[in-house]
């Protein structure tokens, strides 16, 4: 018997002794490979907020000259970003058994994308290392798992791959991509997956979805983005990271495209922001809101950026008085009903023996300008020599032309200087009543063609920001616009007192060219009393 127990008691202390022996080597294999990282990613405290401002406003701070958007970060800006985002998640991330100090990462062309996270497993100090090598090949995207290891610990090793069942984690890995709306072709003997430019391009209008003051960008977004040749992957090359856009497509031409009558300058709003935030008048939170308002004047902002301007001091850059200052794109209090109720007896009887109202396209336009929808700006700061400079997007123009059977809506998009138009056509025929339908024929990006997904997307984006005018209807299913006066006309006392009788009404668009100031014009038979 107590042999027996020796042996059961020997038997114990032998499987203890192994997992004494498999915990320590396990401890020894975690605890290696220690770094040495840079003093300023442990010293920095910016905000995710600002480093992402940072990288959008170098990204098109040369847009004007290059027509490219280049969204790239060398290591420094990559590290400070990745850190900011770590910082302001630490308490979601740093839960048992695993806690991360920071993140570093060092980027080579040959090597590709190095993340090392000194971090505590189990209590235990290690160093998380992912080595990943993306390349673009055409149309895909190929990412590639180099090494990943935990301590001394590499799980990319073929002794590890046999141990964790390939086929059992390739499926568990489509899994997870597919439930968060990501298809890719999955190696995992070669730790790789290959992702189309269009699964990117996907993804980032999904993060956008969200936000409906973002509405007429996705629709800019989703049309560029998938053109061949527009989104450039860049992993390693001159030591950078991200990607290109190429803009060359996105072309604008006054001659071409025509111009509205409204002008100003936005560079002198950027000279305006860039002095207060570098005298400290202005902070980069509130940046926006004061483009915004040195924009559009004090009476047209919006209330969530009231609050905002009402707390900034302006003195700096001479606005003495906030509540009088008008902005520098002129104000225009002009609806459809202004226009009929400066009509005359003598405009009405142009055209003997008809009864004739003619609606410009300088009317049109000073209409669209009242809307407040020219200006709609977003502003990013970013350093540049310990100075503080800012780029902008924003919407500068909105603007009509009528000619022949067509009459073109057109939105003129600003990139930091670069100018695009967003040109939305369409076309009608004469018709025999006091309203006309148009079909939505075409949409254009420069020389990009919208598709039918694009043109529902920018006919709901103008339904909603036209909404309040009753004379204009937007049929989003049948992709139509209704140009309908029947209301205006008889609401209007000076047609009133001109009898309509039962007879001919024609309403039809006239304008030879897109220099020429076109019109709508409605006709309707009369007879005259005294």
């Amino acid at each position: 018997m107590g042999k027996i127990f020796k042996i059961i008691i020997g038997v114990i202390g032998t499987i203890v002794f192994l997992v004494i022996i498999g915990v320590v080597f396990f401890a020894i294999m975690l605890t290696g490979g220690e770094i040495k990282t840079p003093e300023y990613v442990l010293d920095d405290d910016t905000s995710s907020s600002s480093y992402i401002s940072y990288v959008i406003g170098e990204s098109i701070e040369e847009t004007k000259d290059t027509n490219i958007i280049d969204i790239t970060l060398d290591e420094k800006e990559l590290n400070y970003l990745l850190n900011a985002v770590l910082r302001e998640s630490k308490e979601k991330i740093n839960t048992s058994p695993l806690e991360i100090d920071y993140i570093y990462t060092t980027i080579d062309e040959e090597s590709g994308l190095n993340v090392f996270i000194p971090a505590r497993l189990f209590s235990i100090k290690t160093v998380v290392k992912t080595a990943v090598k993306i390349t673009q090949v055409g149309q895909n995207i190929i990412i590639e798992l180099i090494d990943f290891k935990i301590g001394r610990i590499s799980f990319a090793s073929k002794i590890v791959k046999r141990l964790m069942g390939i086929s059992d984690l390739e499926a568990k890995i489509k899994t997870t991509l597919e439930s968060n709306g990501i298809e890719a072709e999955l190696d995992l003997n070669n730790f790789s997956f290959t992702i189309t430019t269009n699964q990117v391009q996907n993804i980032i209008l999904e993060a956008l979805k969200e936000d409906e003051n973002l509405d007429l960008y996705k629709t800019v977004f989703s049309m560029f983005l998938f053109e061949d040749k527009v989104l450039n992957i860049n992993f390693g090359l001159d030591n950078k990271a991200g990607a290109k856009l190429d803009l060359q497509k996105m072309t604008y031409d006054e001659t071409v495209d025509g111009k509205d009558d409204i002008d100003y300058s936005i560079a002198s709003v950027v000279t305006k922001v860039e002095t207060m935030l570098n005298n400290d008048s202005l902070s980069e939170k509130d940046l926006s809101a004061a483009f915004r308002y040195l924009l559009l004047g004090y009476q047209r902002i919006k209330d969530q950026d009231l609050a905002i301007i009402n707390k900034i001091d302006f003195s700096s850059v001479g606005i003495s008085n906030k509540s009088t200052y008008q902005g520098i794109i002129p104000q225009g209090n002009f609806t459809m009903a202004d226009v009929f109720n400066s009509i005359t007896l003598a405009d009405l009887l142009i055209n003997p023996g008809w009864l004739t109202i003619r609606i410009t396209e300088t009317d049109l336009n000073k209409i669209f300008l009242g809307m407040d929808l020219v200006g709609t700006a977003f502003a990013f700061p970013y350093l540049e020599s310990g100075e503080y400079r800012v780029s902008y997007i924003a919407l500068s123009s909105f603007y009509v032309d009528i000619f022949q059977d067509i009459i073109e809506i057109k939105l003129v998009l600003d990139v930091n200087g670069k100018e695009t138009i967003i040109k939305t056509e369409f076309t009608g025929t004469k018709n025999q009543d006091l309203k006309i339908e148009l079909n939505f024929t075409e949409l254009n990006l420069g020389e990009i063609v919208g598709s039918e997904v694009d043109r529902t997307n920018i006919l709901s984006y103008l339904a909603n920001v036209l909404k309040d005018e009753t004379w204009l209807e937007m049929d989003i299913p049948h992709q139509k616009i209704i140009f309908n006066f029947a209301e205006m006309i008889t609401s209007n006392e000076i047609i009133q007192n001109v009898i309509v009788e039962a007879g001919t009404k024609e309403t039809e668009f006239i304008g030879t060219d897109l220099i020429s100031n076109g019109y709508i014009e409605l006709k309707m038979e009369i007879s005259l009393f005294p």
